[in-house]
């Protein structure tokens, strides 16, 4: 953030487009909550470093941004977000989770940047997780 982050323009996005599967499964869960999906729906080293982070991570950014899970497909998850954020430092904030969570999202591993995700998430209503083996 020292180094104003918010000043280069942010990236084209498409890494955070949406999977479109051939067909899909509709699995009903017992909670009200649309966090508490990650509590019965993981995915790819969901329980690494701990089985309860992500659903935790799901829950603050569902009470912050509004962020619900859409769709889960084992390696990615996709979410709504009602309240996406609008500045860089609450960007950052979730930009540096997906990093450290979903690492094939942002972070460097698929070429881009916490710094640059942060950026693409600024006012951006759906967003995209990958995790990978």
């Amino acid at each position: 953030l020292a180094n104003n982050p918010g000043s280069a323009k942010p990236g084209d996005g498409r890494y955070l487009e949406w999977f479109v599967p051939d067909d899909a499964t509709i699995l009903l869960l017992p909670t009200t909550e649309p966090w508490a999906a990650g509590a019965f729906e993981g995915g790819f080293q969901w329980g690494h470093p701990h089985t309860d982070l992500r659903t935790a991570v799901l829950r603050r950014w569902d009470l912050r941004h509004g962020a619900e899970p859409a769709a889960n497909w084992g390696t990615m998850l996709q979410l709504v977000v009602g309240r996406p954020p609008s500045t860089i430092e609450a960007a950052w904030a979730i930009a540096r989770e997906v990093a450290l969570l979903w690492p094939d999202t942002a972070g460097g591993l698929n070429g881009i940047s916490t710094r640059t995700h942060a950026r693409d998430l600024i006012d951006r209503d759906r967003w995209f997780l990958h995790y990978r083996p």
